[in-house]
């Protein structure tokens, strides 16, 4: 219960992999074990891209995250290519080949302060990673690390569960809503550009060698910065955390790239819209503050069927749905299970530098979202209470 197993593919890249020496499983049998994987209770798929590769591209590394996506994988997580020392890849030949150009980075997590023959010793990881070569430049690499943030937020753990069934249920890759969403920033709020600035900033936070990251982080000072979680972040972990802080935002911006893609293929009508314009307010209904007030039931009206439709796993198409002729009343709540696993969780959490980022990367969000029902008397009991 809980387990997120899968695949740790790298690349979908023929070339990307040939140059890894590296083979994946074929593409028929990665369907079938992801679907299996995906069809346990409570189990979610698990798919792991790693940017900058030799051969890698912008072009590749959208590919690989395309595979996962339409390939239903539930959680894309993406890394960064490190340079192991010792290992072919790290070698001068490998290097010079492809032209490897790497900067480094204090590892996340790995900066302390420790007591050694009862002296305090300063002490921090320094890894080195690729963040261009004679493939991918180093625009490339910043434009694929947002892209890694809108797929790390909006597409991972069921985020927006919903608007993706319905997109695959009218034959739309769900990746195209990812490419209108990068390409488009016009539609973001203040809120999200603030964020998305700070990633940028964060994710070039980076050292020209391994002594000037050592010179950098071992004073008293900066040590304590980065076990405060000052410093020395994982810029998707933290900045997942701070969008899903601000939900209505992303919301927005989840519906506006939906619409804006389907309208770039002709194939918005006005049952989208209706729909669509529904399953906003379900989907905030269910999810916004869900940590917060988790023995609350509100409630809305709807004219669809969302529990018909929640049946289907919400895999339905606007254009092919019917609807009431009058508003159907629903109850959003916390069950007890659920009320009690959102407590051990923040508790759990709680003493983590960025507790949310870390919550929500390890939790099923399944287990937080709202459950809801039709309403019924015993609802409005509840609700004055």
């Amino acid at each position: 219960k809980g387990w997120a197993p899968g695949a740790s593919i790298q690349s979908s890249d023929p070339e990307v992999l040939k140059s890894i020496k590296r083979e994946n499983l074929s593409l028929d049998s990665y369907k079938k074990i992801t679907v299996y994987l995906n069809s346990l209770e409570e189990t979610k798929s698990d798919a792991e891209i790693i940017l900058g590769l030799p051969n890698d591209t912008k072009e590749k590394h959208y590919n690989s995250l395309r595979f996962g996506i339409d390939n239903d994988v539930s959680t894309m997580r993406m890394f960064q290519a490190i340079m192991l020392i010792g290992t072919e890849m790290a070698s001068k030949e490998y290097r010079n080949q492809y032209e490897f150009k790497t900067k480094y980075r204090i590892m996340a997590g790995t900066a302390g302060s420790y007591k050694i023959f009862d002296q305090q010793h300063p002490v921090a990881e320094v890894e080195e990673i690729i963040i261009g070569s004679n493939t991918f430049n180093e625009e490339d690499y910043l434009e694929c690390r947002l892209m890694n943030l809108l797929v790390y937020t909006f597409w991972n753990n069921s985020t927006f569960g919903e608007v993706f069934e319905m997109l695959k249920a009218m034959d739309t890759s769900c990746f195209d809503c990812f490419i209108y969403m990068k390409s488009h920033p016009e539609i973001y709020s203040d809120k999200i550009n603030e964020i998305i600035d700070k990633f940028i900033i964060e994710t070039q936070e980076l050292f020209s060698s391994w002594q000037e990251a050592q010179d950098f982080a071992l004073p008293q000072e900066t040590i304590a910065k980065y076990m405060k979680g000052e410093l020395g972040t994982n810029e998707l972990i933290v900045n997942r955390a701070r969008l899903f802080n601000e939900y209505k935002d992303m919301v927005d911006l989840m519906f506006a790239s939906v619409i804006g893609t389907l309208n770039e293929k002709g194939i918005y009508t006005s049952a989208c819209d209706s729909y669509l314009t529904e399953l906003k307010s379900f989907i905030s209904m269910q999810k916004t503050d869900c940590l917060k007030d988790t023995d609350k039931v509100s409630t809305a009206f709807f004219k669809y069927e969302f529990d018909k439709i929640q049946s289907e796993n919400f895999h339905v198409d606007p254009n092919s749905l019917s609807f009431s002729d009058s508003p159907i009343e629903f109850s959003f709540y916390h069950d007890d299970e659920q009320q009690e696993h959102i407590s051990n969780q923040l508790s759990l959490y709680s003493h983590h530098a960025f507790p949310l980022g870390k919550l929500l990367d390890k939790s099923d969000l399944r287990m937080l979202f709202r459950k809801f029902r039709k309403t019924t008397s015993s609802d409005f009991s509840e609700q004055n209470k």
